[in-house]
């Protein structure tokens, strides 16, 4: 065979590899994570043991069932953590309650507050 067609089919086979993994290096890395979380997840709540070897095993497919199965329900536990008011929102959800009812009970929590921040309370007659 001459020269210049050996170079053209090797160039063609070149690309057709390059072609083949081109975008392997998106995939790669991303099965590796889902799967060091899932082992991280696994070690922090210890659920039953047969999980682990379903991450393991199971490569990407089975750290996604653990996921899906183990990790996305767990969020429920969170739902205090996201939706905790600061000390100055608490005061003032409790100041609107007082305007509303002004009983020993709120008042006292109030005062509570007000206190513990150690700042003298705004209003004279609590």
């Amino acid at each position: 065979m001459p020269d210049s067609v050996c170079k053209v089919i090797s160039l063609r086979r070149r690309q057709e590899v390059a072609g083949m993994g081109g975008l392997s290096f998106l995939i790669y890395p991303w099965g590796l994570i889902v799967q060091g979380v899932a082992l991280w997840h696994f070690v922090k709540r210890r659920p039953e043991g047969y999980w682990l070897w379903i991450i393991i095993f199971g490569g990407v497919l089975g750290a996604g069932v653990y996921v899906v199965a183990e990790m996305i329900p767990d969020l429920g536990l969170l739902r205090g953590t996201f939706q905790g008011f600061g000390r100055r929102s608490r005061i003032q959800n409790l100041e609107i309650q007082i305007l509303d009812n002004p009983s020993a009970g709120n008042l006292e929590n109030w005062r509570s507050f007000i206190l513990s921040r150690r700042s003298m309370p705004r209003r004279g007659n609590c």
